[in-house]
């Protein structure tokens, strides 16, 4: 059960009865000492937490102190990421940057606040309730598509990004992915090429490096599918040339995390074409930092072409992406021509190798020449 809407003193008291297995639930709903219904669900409560939120006090010991928030439930935090999502779906680039800062910003004032809250509360013998609703942080190295801030925002909030370089790593189009049934966009798209990381002694690999929290990572790891995430030592990461943000003081300390692919990098085919759209976006999150870490990752990355020289490796599927989290914005307009600008420069046979998806038939086939 998770402890919420009652003060500190009872929080800490329920947390040592789950700890010492003294702890027992309710058998079935109990009266609400205010509305005098059948609508307690927790043990140990006196009132149901709607009649608690209307009082502004503990539902439990009724003392108008300082309530902890009930934890969000899964549907919740699904709902709001969905809502965030839609809302910068339909946002200008200017705007779409503020929404991120300011999420970004309530994220770090909010983790701040219990910080605090759990250091007023230590030293009991009780266990610490607001440390348990702090959720430690953790850093996680992007290098695709999470280089991207909307990209990161449909997954969870993070902290802000800092470009870097990782070193013992070469970025390759290594992970050929077979999409779930509920991540298709494109029914003639079912399988894709995503980029991967794979251990090279002398190579570095640009990315971002972000904060999130601990409690956060099974959403990436979700995200991921297709991927394994392994740990990083600290002194492989460096600042990516020209940034004038610093690395975080506890990093060194603190746990960094990779994707890495479980394929072994068999390279993009007709049948794992890379999507324009998926580019799109990875070009777009670079573009955000500026025009040498775009150019950066074209240039460092390997592996573009089907290495049989077999074609359609390469989709334009602009018109109907195969994407799961398509961002409209990255394609299109002024952004998606300075994609093609780039990459016509920078890598000319991968240009020259892109096919169009043939003519939706209404078949449900999939897209392989």
């Amino acid at each position: 059960m998770p402890v919420g809407a009652v003060c500190k003193r009872c929080a800490d008291k329920l947390e040592w009865r789950k700890k010492f297995k003294k702890y027992k639930p309710l058998a079935a709903r109990a009266k609400c000492e205010e509305c005098l219904q059948k609508e307690i669900r927790h043990a140990y409560h006196r009132l149901c937490l709607p009649c608690g939120s209307k009082l502004s006090c503990c539902a439990m010991c009724r003392d108008k102190t300082t309530v902890l928030p009930m934890p969000k439930t899964k549907e919740e935090m699904e709902k709001k990421k969905q809502d965030d999502h839609n809302k910068l779906q339909n946002m200008r680039e200017r705007e779409r940057r503020s929404f991120l800062r300011k999420k970004d910003k309530d994220a770090k004032e909010e983790r701040a606040r219990l910080r605090a809250e759990a250091e007023e509360v230590e030293g009991g013998d009780a266990p610490n309730t607001a440390s348990a609703l702090w959720s430690p942080s953790c850093y996680v190295f992007g290098y695709g598509s999470l280089i991207c801030a909307n990209s990161r925002a449909t997954t969870g909030s993070t902290g802000e990004a800092i470009p870097v370089l990782v070193k013992g790593f070469k970025r390759q189009w290594g992970a050929q992915v077979n999409l779930s049934e509920d991540t298709i966009l494109n029914p003639k798209i079912k399988a894709v090429s995503y980029v991967s990381v794979e251990s090279h002694e002398t190579s570095e690999c640009s990315g971002v490096l972000v904060e999130i929290e601990i409690a956060e990572l099974p959403n990436f790891d979700y995200r991921e599918q297709g991927y394994t995430r392994v740990k990083v030592e600290p002194n492989r990461v460096r600042l990516a040339a020209g940034s004038d943000i610093a690395l975080p003081t506890n990093l060194a300390t603190s746990e960094i995390w990779v994707y890495v692919a479980n394929t072994k990098g068999a390279g993009p085919s007709a049948r794992y074409p890379i999507l324009q759209t998926y580019l799109d976006i990875i070009v777009k999150g670079c573009n955000e930092f500026d025009a040498a870490f775009a150019m950066q990752f074209l240039s460092t990355t390997v592996g573009w072409l089907p290495s049989n020289g077999s074609a359609g490796g390469f989709v334009n599927d602009r018109p109907k992406s195969g994407y799961p989290r398509f961002d409209k914005d990255a394609s299109s307009g002024e952004k998606s021509d300075n994609v093609d600008r780039l990459v016509g420069s920078l890598l000319p046979k991968f240009w020259a190798s892109r096919v169009d998806i043939p003519a939706d038939t209404g078949e449900d086939d999939d897209y392989v020449f």
